[in-house]
């Protein structure tokens, strides 16, 4: 098989120019550095062509002042509540002298819609939206991820321009992942919440535009995949130490009732069970199979919470959760791209499947698995057998439309 080749670039990043990829230059971190989770560093200094920060995506647009007719309007809390932190002026203040129009309407957006599908449970709603807006007000790094999962969710509400709101959301990324990583070496009391909420947007971003690349084969799903995991895990791994501090917060009610939920007695309908069988007759060590069934039964919990989750379901909660919490040992099957770990990975996409009705995941479960089977081919059919007829009907030897339409509103 011929080889994928990558275009180079002479301004790039050094790891982009080391790895032969095309470097987009978003400063201070870029995007491909940014999705594999890699330690981004430029020969050229900060001022050169290319040198864009967050927060100054859209220098056309006029910066707002307080006392525009905009900046005038208040954005209205869900629960009737207190709005004088919604206040398009306390935007205004929070981002400095770099505040411009699309960050107002991003803000906005986010406040009045995108917040909504994240958290979908009504007595969630309001503690939710409550925390990241009073957070993001004096967090610049929150903030940035706020603007940017808001600039993701537009570009879908308007196609015609969804690549500058692709773009602009790469940015703000660049800009709140920089903030993050200084933060994460200092964390404490005051700032654990702030983390906690980045992470989920984080995560929310991620995925995303992971799971919207236009016709990615498996090697490129599967790298971008893992590197949003490496990403995410090691976030993970440092908010584990505040968990006590962390329930005491406004989102701690939202936590404990997930803690919960996972920690009690289920009926399963055990959708993993075949392949378990399977997995011990694989060719692989002991070590790997042991590897892959804890994978699988940590899988397996999570698909006995989406049994009692109304599907398709529109909320990214615990969406994910799998991908993060899974080993490195299992992460590192994945990138050798074992098919004992790819069939795992196929009996994740049911969880993806069931929350296509989420503008973040949309067709992702079916389209993880049509990669992976494309890959593994028909001596693994039977062990993509229990996704397959899920997802797509039918067995993998007698395949449905692919192409099978899903409605979704974003």
């Amino acid at each position: 098989m011929a080889r994928r080749g990558h275009t180079k670039t002479r301004t790039g990043c050094i790891e982009c120019k080391r790895r032969h990829l095309k470097c987009d230059e978003a400063r201070p971190i870029c995007r491909k550095c940014t999705f594999s989770a890699r330690n981004c560093v430029y020969r050229t200094p900060a001022g050169s062509a290319g040198a864009t920060s967050g927060h100054q995506v859209s220098q056309s647009t006029t910066i707002l002042s307080g006392t525009s007719p905009s900046s005038s309007t208040l954005i209205q809390s869900p629960g009737g509540g207190s709005t004088s932190l919604l206040r398009p002026q306390a935007l205004v203040h929070a981002l400095g002298s770099s505040a411009n129009a699309d960050h107002v309407e991003l803000f906005h957006h986010f406040t009045t819609e995108v917040y909504k599908t994240i958290v979908v449970e009504e007595n969630h709603t309001e503690l939710y939206h409550r925390a990241i807006v009073e957070r993001a007000l004096v967090s610049s790094f929150l903030l940035d991820e706020v603007l940017a999962l808001s600039a993701c969710h537009m570009s879908l509400r308007r196609p015609d321009r969804a690549t500058y709101y692709c773009d602009l959301a790469a940015k703000l990324q660049s800009s709140a992942l920089a903030s993050c990583w200084d933060i994460l070496q200092k964390i404490d009391s005051t700032n654990c919440l702030d983390i906690l909420l980045f992470s989920h947007l984080l995560a929310l971003c991620v995925f995303w535009e992971t799971f919207s690349l236009p016709d990615a084969d498996l090697g490129t799903l599967l790298e971008r995949l893992v590197g949003c995991i490496r990403l995410l895990r090691g976030i993970n791994v440092v908010m584990q130490s505040w968990w006590d501090c962390l329930v005491q917060t406004d989102v701690g009610p939202i936590i404990l009732q997930a803690d919960k939920f996972h920690t009690t007695e289920k009926i399963s309908l055990e959708e993993c069970r075949g392949l378990r069988e399977m997995l011990g007759q694989a060719d692989l060590s002991a070590s790997s199979i042991q590897t892959c069934e804890e994978s699988l039964d940590a899988l397996q919990n999570y698909l006995d919470y989406e049994n009692v989750v109304d599907f398709p379901s529109a909320s990214t909660h615990q969406a994910f959760s799998w991908l993060i919490t899974t080993s490195d040992d299992f992460i590192d099957l994945l990138e050798l791209r074992r098919p004992e770990a790819l069939a795992i990975l196929a009996h994740y996409s049911i969880v993806l499947h069931r929350r296509r009705g989420s503008w973040v995941i949309r067709d992702a479960g079916h389209r993880v698995l049509s990669h992976i089977h494309g890959y593994l081919g028909k001596r693994w059919q039977q062990w993509l057998a229990r996704p397959y007829s899920i997802i797509v009907g039918g067995t993998p030897c007698t395949p449905q439309d692919p192409s099978a339409s899903i409605t979704i509103t974003p």
